[in-house]
């Protein structure tokens, strides 16, 4: 059953290079189509909980988009294991990206934060492409950063110098 965890909760690995990676590619309806593995749908999975449990669904979906609009960016520098490649487990294991990342091997998700992942992937992201940042209970006081939404008092926002290396 695709609602049942798929791994037991166990510290996650990076996969092997020859295993599948995560893609966002565009359909030809321009909407994204979005491919990870059933490890990595399990983790993004996990951390939606723990970063929006308490959210809106239109909240857990915007968490989960912001984690692909980072891998899909092509300019995220938080390459973790100096590979090469930056994949979904890259973007959510850098320190400091995600508070509670080293929570989510002892976390078991709600069918919501599931939810939210698979709408995300059946649909596409669901903000902007370059809304790459969210935080809970406050703003943002980067320089050059501008808000893009507010849901659940999770603001959402971006860069606005991105092009020239803000990340």
């Amino acid at each position: 059953d695709k609602n049942e965890p798929s791994i037991p909760n166990t510290e996650f690995h990076r996969p092997a290079k020859e295993s599948p990676t995560s893609t966002v590619k565009t359909t030809p309806n321009n909407k994204p189509a979005i491919s990870i593995t059933a490890e990595e749908r399990e983790m993004l999975a996990r951390l939606v909980f723990l970063e929006s449990s308490i959210c809106s669904d239109d909240c857990q979906r915007a968490v989960a988009s912001v984690v692909f609009n980072r891998l899909d960016s092509g300019r995220w520098r938080k390459d973790v294991n100096k590979d090469g490649e930056i994949t979904l487990y890259d973007i959510i294991y850098y320190p400091n990206a995600f508070t509670p990342a080293g929570k989510i091997a002892t976390t078991t998700p709600n069918q919501a934060a599931y939810d939210a992942v698979d709408y995300v992937l059946e649909n596409g992201v669901t903000v902007p492409t370059y809304v790459r940042y969210f935080r809970t209970s406050y703003d943002f006081s980067w320089e050059g950063y501008e808000n893009y939404t507010v849901m659940d008092n999770v603001y959402f926002g971006y860069f606005t110098d991105w092009e020239n290396g803000a990340w």
